[in-house]
């Protein structure tokens, strides 16, 4: 990989990191679906122009990957930081994501599992155990189950978006955000119907937080993810999310002032490794399939 794009790498773990981060900072004034109704309704009128152009597959495929990957997973994960999980923890817990998506790879395309693909999703389980032993994780439950099945719903986005044609980065985020736009406003109707309450309570800190939201982390950081991805192999570029909990941890302890706990590093530890092996088993089917 060119320099440039190495570094672009980085910038966009930190930018995912940074946003998981910037929505805890916000949870105990902009609940959870309100918030990423707010953010994906700014991003659809941004990106409106790119409604205009033809797709090159159905719209229902779209707006399932839309629930999927808008609705169920940034919602249930911000809703298990507003449950009181801890940034550095839902950071972590994400990594598991990359196994699920393995484990779903063997069930819906029949993929041959690699010894290292079975390792690492076992190790990642195990991980989630002991992360399960963390304080903030102990004192809410509920929260991790949040964060748990919003990761494997992203695992489940990831399966279906393998199967699109090829459509531009910014066409692709102008659907999805407009297909969940009404279901993240019901869904936050029924939770939290004091909309009017909400804005007037909002500061001008909490709308520079959803611009941030919007305009960087997923303009940006989306955008630039998607842009790699077109450009070089997956198992080149996936690794670079390993360095998301380190900034996230960095960043919630600066600026959160949050505890990094026992259970967090070792479960923590598992995770990322059972990630690695997951990795290092996709370089290794490749390498094998170019000498053959």
């Amino acid at each position: 990989m060119k320099l440039p794009h190495v570094l672009l790498g980085i910038v966009i773990a930190f930018l995912f990191a940074s946003e998981w981060v910037t929505a805890k900072a916000m949870m105990d004034h902009v609940p959870a679906f309100f918030l990423n109704c707010l953010r994906f309704a700014i991003l659809s009128t941004l990106l409106s122009p790119w409604l205009c152009k033809p797709i090159p597959c159905s719209t229902w495929m779209l707006g399932t990957i839309a629930i999927c990957y808008m609705v169920i997973h940034f919602g249930l994960v911000f809703l298990g930081m507003q449950l009181g999980l801890d940034a550095s923890s839902t950071i972590v817990v994400g990594q598991a994501g990359v196994p699920f998506s393995a484990l779903l790879g063997f069930v819906v395309f029949r993929h041959k599992p690699h010894y290292a693909t079975i390792a690492g999703i076992i190790l990642a389980i195990i991980g989630l155990c002991v992360v399960f032993g963390s304080p903030d994780i102990r004192h809410s439950p509920l929260g991790f189950v949040c964060v748990v099945t919003g990761v494997f719903s992203w695992a489940v986005g990831n399966i279906l978006i393998s199967r699109l044609p090829h459509i531009p980065t910014a066409q692709l985020l102008a659907w999805f955000s407009l297909f969940s736009v009404l279901p993240l406003a019901a869904i936050s109707w029924l939770v939290d119907p004091a909309w009017s309450q909400l804005i007037s309570g909002m500061t001008h800190y909490h709308w520079l937080g959803i611009i941030y939201i919007t305009c960087i982390t997923t303009l940006l950081g989306d955008g630039g993810w998607y842009w790699l991805l077109q450009r070089h192999p997956t198992h080149h570029i996936a690794p670079f999310m390993l360095l998301a909990p380190l900034f996230g941890a960095l960043l919630s302890i600066l600026f959160l002032d949050e505890q990094i706990t026992v259970p967090m590093l070792v479960g923590g530890g598992m995770i990322l490794s059972g990630v690695a092996f997951t990795f290092l088993s996709h370089r290794t089917q490749t390498s094998s399939l170019a000498e053959g």
